[in-house]
């Protein structure tokens, strides 16, 4: 079995590199769902993923797997100070945004 993930996370990094995003995902998934203990599976996985509820699951899998992973810590944290900035920009006022005003 290791012989098949290295071999897929093989295939999986020169996907990545090589810009086919879709190739490198699947090969990332396939490797997850046979090892889901699998650090750096998890990482590239999240590197290639364009929705980004799924990026933050694999990211957060990846630091219950080792927190100290400080790169994926960086990530998140930029994703969620994003993710603020996005909601403080929307509100009018603490609590409401400009989408509840106009309905």
């Amino acid at each position: 079995m290791s012989k098949l993930i290295n071999e897929l996370m093989r295939d999986g990094i020169d996907s990545a590199r090589l810009g086919d995003r879709n190739a490198a995902r699947e090969a990332f998934e396939k490797v997850v769902e046979l090892d889901d203990q699998n650090e750096k599976a998890w990482f590239w996985l999240a590197s290639v993923l364009d929705d980004e509820a799924r990026k933050k699951v694999a990211l957060s899998t990846v630091l219950l797997l080792n927190p100290n992973n400080e790169r994926a810590k960086k990530i998140l944290d930029a994703m969620d100070a994003r993710q603020l900035e996005m909601t403080e920009k929307n509100e009018v006022i603490p609590g409401v945004s400009r989408r509840t005003l106009t309905l």
